[in-house]
């Protein structure tokens, strides 16, 4: 038996559907925000996971290690401009996946799609600056050749994007699952 696929401007309609009626609760934008800013925790820790472990290391006043981890975790100077956009967009679509299969397996009780974890882990490891060393991708460029900064520069910023177009493919899914489970 055959089934007949919606066409493509139904199913965008269906996911911003999806999309608003996630953000239609005050409890699930905060959950969004805190996984968002999670996300940009998680990506800069990962960046900067030599520097993390040095200051936890360190034999200093608590104190100034709980700043100075916060302002490793929240920081992103060093960064080229478009990588710095790209991982804040990151992180806001990471906190909105996130949060929306969150929603989905634990208020819809529906089963979740796999596409989720590969566009945030994808994420995860393409965020950064591989000429300055903080991508966790840059030992593979070396790996293929890359080894200018000016290279290493665009592309790392190219699969900065394509981390980017696997988050919202991420989000486009998880929110079609939302609107085809959505109760109210």
């Amino acid at each position: 038996m055959s089934q007949v696929k919606a066409p493509l401007k139904f199913k965008l309609l269906t996911a911003r559907n999806g999309f608003v009626y996630f953000f239609s609760s005050y409890k699930r934008i905060v959950s969004f925000i805190i996984l968002s800013f999670f996300g940009f925790a998680l990506i800069n820790a990962l960046l900067d996971i030599d520097l993390l472990w040095t200051l936890i290391k360190l034999d200093i006043d608590i104190a100034f290690k709980l700043e100075a981890i916060r302002d490793v975790l929240f920081s992103t100077d060093g960064l080229p401009l478009p990588n710095v956009v790209a991982v804040y967009t990151m992180a806001l679509i990471f906190g909105y996946v996130l949060a929306a299969s969150f929603f989905v397996a634990f208020k819809q009780r529906a089963k979740t799609t796999k596409s989720g974890g590969i566009g945030i882990v994808f994420g995860i490891l393409s965020g950064g600056c591989a000429a300055c060393g903080t991508s966790l991708l840059a030992p593979l460029l070396t790996a293929i050749g890359i080894t200018t900064t000016s290279a290493a520069l665009s592309f790392a910023l190219y699969l900065n994007l394509a981390g980017i177009v696997l988050l919202i493919y991420s989000a486009y899914k998880v929110s079609l699952v939302i609107a085809a489970n959505k109760t109210n």
